[in-house]
């Protein structure tokens, strides 16, 4: 409920900027090493992939995602175009995780990202404080759908998931859409599930589970390589290495080496 209280309790210093902001693929990936302020962003078109420090989160059309300030983070993007409404804000408080609300069920949430953007571009006398009240709307909308995911039932399912991730994660036939479908929801509503309870995707956590064995398997001198990496789902040996090096920093030999084998 962290989240959650964090919404209720927020409070604007100041409304420093809102603006649409169209990117093509070709620009990505987008590396921010500290953010100057806090950030509400909407997605409008597109999914972005928000990489931060102990965490990684997927900006879905209709979500809105908060990153606070002095937070540093690699966005990358699945396809070729993302379209946000940015809402920059300096705020009362302390510090806060990233974290983001699908609310692609509530138009309303768009009408009112957009409405704060005209207003803003309008620089009328009174554009400050009706933008205000269209992200406090925004905020209370927002607190109101985590509540809905917060229930012990959401728990339950959350950790069902989380459980069959670490039981299966070595199955050649296990898949997120496979266990979304064995959980009787959509892959999106668990991915909510999921980084509403464990501030992760299931995608991330289970490649988390997959490195940490791999540095098991790697241990083992009677082990190839290639058949450590068909062990773990991957057909090619150089993919494996790559992921591997881009999670660890080591390559799997480098990795060897560095624990006396």
């Amino acid at each position: 409920m962290r989240n959650k209280a964090f919404l209720n309790q927020l409070q604007i210093k100041e409304l420093s900027a809102v603006y649409t902001c169209p990117i093509r693929a070709d620009k990505y990936p987008i590396i921010n090493k500290e953010r100057r302020s806090g950030a509400l962003i909407y997605t409008l078109r597109g999914t972005e992939i928000y990489q931060f420090k102990d965490r990684l989160i997927r900006a879905i059309p209709g979500s809105v995602l908060f990153i606070p300030k002095g937070e540093g983070y690699r966005v990358t993007l699945e396809g070729e175009q993302s379209v946000v409404i940015v809402a920059d804000f300096y705020y009362e408080g302390g510090y806060n995780p990233p974290f983001a609300v699908d609310l692609s069920q509530d138009d309303t949430v768009k009408s009112l990202f957009k409405d704060m953007g005209m207003k803003w571009e309008m620089k009328s006398s009174y554009c400050v404080p009706d933008c205000k009240s269209c992200f406090y709307r925004i905020v209370a909308l927002m607190s109101r759908q985590i509540s809905k995911l917060s229930s012990d039932e959401v728990n339950a399912k959350a950790e069902r998931a989380r459980r069959a991730l670490r039981e299966g994660f070595m199955r050649a036939d296990f898949s997120i859409d496979g266990l979304a479908e064995e959980m009787g929801i959509s892959r999106r509503y668990l991915e909510t599930l999921f980084s509403r309870c464990y501030g992760t995707t299931p995608k991330a956590y289970l490649l988390s589970l997959k490195m940490e064995r791999a540095k098991e398997l790697l241990l083992s001198e009677r082990l190839m390589l290639k058949d450590i990496a068909l062990m773990l789902g991957y057909s090619d040996c150089y993919h494996f290495s790559k992921i591997f090096k881009a999670k660890t920093g080591y390559t799997p030999g480098q990795y060897r080496r560095s624990r006396g084998m």
